[in-house]
């Protein structure tokens, strides 16, 4: 890896800077990467990439707890209900990040399930989310059609949570959408 690519602090005496060294040497990973071509894309809920793409890491999701606190702490992340998979509630999401050669761009669609022409799918799912009402909410992911569990990992912490994302008429025309449905989504490499 260059050099020029990685810069960490030189002290790393406690938790939080091996935490950010981690992410810095991550980020260096990705870079080099990128510049390898290729495109690079998270694969929510799954340990493993889609075929015809490279696994780069694989790890649980970190993110916000659903109830303020007085400083940052990352927690890890739950499926809050069962809608992801049959007891797939309080269980730990895993996330892998992917890298797709022959592509160099991508596009997340929310309320599809395929790609537009000239477009190729890298994987489709559900659009998942905190609940609005959470303090700490994040924007919108794409959840795995058949997400993974991480083992283990079924005990009640109430970190960032995942709730599937429902449809509601109004400025957002329906049809095509149909009123209090989940959203589909996929996520497309060119």
């Amino acid at each position: 890896m260059p050099e020029s690519h990685c810069k960490t602090s030189p002290r790393l005496g406690d938790i939080k800077a091996m935490w950010m060294k981690c992410v810095l040497i991550i980020t260096c990973v990705l870079s080099e990467q990128e510049d390898a071509g290729g495109v690079l894309f998270e694969h929510w809920g799954k340990e493993t990439c889609p075929q015809s793409t490279m696994l780069v890491y694989s790890d649980p999701i970190g993110g916000n707890r659903a109830t303020p606190s007085a400083y940052g702490i990352v927690y890890g992340s739950e499926y809050e209900t069962n809608f992801f998979g049959p007891l797939s509630s309080n269980q730990d999401v895993p996330c892998a990040v992917c890298i797709s050669k022959p592509h160099t761009a991508k596009v997340l669609i929310p309320g599809r399930n395929k790609c537009y022409n000239d477009w190729h799918e890298l994987y489709h799912g559900y659009l998942a989310g905190n609940l609005y009402t959470n303090a700490g909410r994040e924007g919108y992911i794409c959840m795995a059609e058949h997400p993974d569990f991480i083992f283990g990992g079924n005990a009640n912490s109430d970190g960032r949570l995942f709730y599937s994302v429902i449809s509601t008429c109004g400025s957002l025309p329906c049809p095509p959408y149909n009123e209090s449905m989940p959203l589909t989504c996929v996520l497309c490499g060119k």
